[in-house]
């Protein structure tokens, strides 16, 4: 198979890319800093983090969006992961169909 074949985009490759960039939002992990306004980093996007959001903690109301940042290149090589595996799972799943 050439690499241009491979590459080439179809309806399943873009759904499965789909499929899993709205997948990989779901994972969130974060860190709690100590301060007067506890403060809260939300990381979202595996493999790369893409958007980070700093919450703030107010007694009265809970916690509050106070920023969020948006990196576009760690956003964009996101695309191009999620976008290369599902050329991979589209291939190895049609050399197995062949076989049979």
């Amino acid at each position: 198979m050439k690499i241009k074949q491979f590459l080439k985009p179809d309806w399943r490759k873009i759904v499965l890319t789909i499929v899993f960039i709205l997948l990989s939002y779901f994972y969130v992990s974060g860190s709690i800093a100590e301060t007067d306004s506890v403060s809260a980093w939300d990381f979202r996007g595996l493999p790369f983090i893409y958007l980070i959001c700093e919450l703030e903690y107010k007694v009265n109301t809970g916690y509050n969006l106070k920023t969020c940042q948006i990196k576009y290149l760690d956003l964009f090589i996101n695309f191009l992961f999620w976008y290369f595996f599902s050329c991979l799972i589209i291939w190895i799943y049609d050399k197995l169909r062949k076989r049979k």
